[in-house]
């Protein structure tokens, strides 16, 4: 990733700190293993129960693909956590993956799984929107040039003859 990781680095945190980081992380697992069990006896209970109406079928659509969703969202967010649990048992936790700084300890605790620093993240924030522009763009250019081609064989403009 980073440049600096031919460099090994270590953040300075103390026992305590490292303590409260391990329990924070800790907690959203634990959280989110019951948010999942919970939508899993939820299912079990949907799958008992008779469908009724076309009505309540779209309905129990829409909430299987909401858990879905959801359930890849917590499986990224588990990963996510297994990975710093890690860093932090190898001592790498707390250090930007792109420029080796340490990440701050307020945003440690706001969000415990982070692998880059504040400056580093809205660098990559910043290019992410970049990158999504510049495709809007190509996808709109793509749009009018296929407009211009449909034009152009006989298209729309036939329908308005004097």
């Amino acid at each position: 990733k980073g440049w600096f990781q031919s460099m090994p680095r270590k953040a300075t945190f103390s026992e305590k700190q490292l303590a409260e980081f391990r329990a924070n992380l800790e907690q959203m697992r634990k959280e989110i293993q019951q948010s999942i069990q919970a939508r899993l006896a939820s299912k079990r209970d949907l799958e008992i129960k008779d469908i009724g109406d076309s009505f309540d079928s779209a309905s129990e659509g829409r909430e299987q693909e909401f858990g879905y969703l959801m359930n890849t969202r917590d499986r990224e967010k588990m990963m996510k956590i297994a990975d710093a649990l890690r860093r932090l048992d190898a001592g790498e936790y707390g250090i930007c993956e792109e420029c080796g700084e340490p990440i701050g300890v307020k945003r440690l605790r706001a969000m415990p799984f982070a692998t880059l620093c504040l400056r580093c993240q809205e660098e990559e924030e910043e290019m992410t929107a970049l990158q999504r522009e510049r495709q809007l763009e190509e996808d709109e250019q793509q749009y009018f040039e296929l407009a211009e081609s449909e034009l152009g064989e006989g298209g729309m403009d036939d329908d308005f003859e004097e």
